[in-house]
């Protein structure tokens, strides 16, 4: 005689388990999925990082004070300007830069070959022309709400302290050239020496591209 009883209980525990088995399979696979899509968002990061690290590890260029413009200058350090699309919807442009200069860690600079006298902080009359440049660009519409730092920069020439004396008086000197002749308002600006201490080319740490002067944009607005 057949248990029905017996048989009854199997076929159900029997349907549980393939029912159990179905539920634990669908949540592998959805686990499974998520990790793949938690891992291809992982990978895109990592190879956004590298490619952005690639690029500012790459030769930077060091404007020459003679040849730098105005357009140059404003380009170069002013936020991208939102552009307007087919839908007439606007894309802020600056805002991808940020994420980007946020994964590289790199600010928004303008590093230019300005000229002094040997050993001095007395500016040449060629970098005077290129500063009258910068000075004219800082007071346009896209650059006049940010502060700037200007770094002095050397060459491994000298001793240490020669040249982070000699860095910090020639930020100095482009600083009150700015400030004094055109009217640039020195809340606006700080000058910091560097010395020898980020060398644009390494392997030959007396290149000229080492010896210049760099403008980064600070990212908070300039409050008048």
């Amino acid at each position: 005689m057949i248990d029905t009883k017996s048989t009854t209980v199997q076929v159900c525990l029997g349907k549980a388990i393939h029912i159990g088995n179905l539920r634990f399979y669908q949540l592998a696979v959805h686990m499974r999925d998520t990790m793949k899509t938690t891992t291809i968002i992982f990978m895109t990061v990592l190879m956004l990082c590298e490619i952005v690290k690639t690029l500012s590890a790459g030769e930077r260029k060091v404007w020459d004070e003679n040849e730098i413009t105005e357009t140059d200058v404003v380009d170069a350090l002013a936020p991208e300007e939102k552009i307007r699309t087919r839908s007439f919807k606007y894309i802020d442009i600056e805002h991808i830069n940020t994420d980007l200069n946020t994964l590289s860690l790199e600010p928004v600079s303008l590093p230019v070959r300005i000229t002094f006298d040997i050993n001095s902080a007395n500016l040449t009359s060629n970098a005077k022309g290129a500063l009258d440049k910068i000075g004219n660009a800082l007071k346009t519409d896209r650059l006049v709400e940010y502060s700037f730092i200007i770094e002095g920069h050397a060459d491994r020439s000298g001793s240490f302290k020669l040249n982070q004396n000699l860095s910090q008086a020639r930020a100095n000197s482009v600083l009150r050239y700015l400030i004094n002749q055109h009217g640039i308002n020195q809340n606006r600006l700080k000058s910091v020496g560097k010395g020898y201490s980020e060398l644009l080319n390494e392997k030959n740490p007396r290149a000229p591209e080492n010896r210049r002067v760099t403008f980064v944009r600070q990212d908070s607005q300039f409050n008048q």
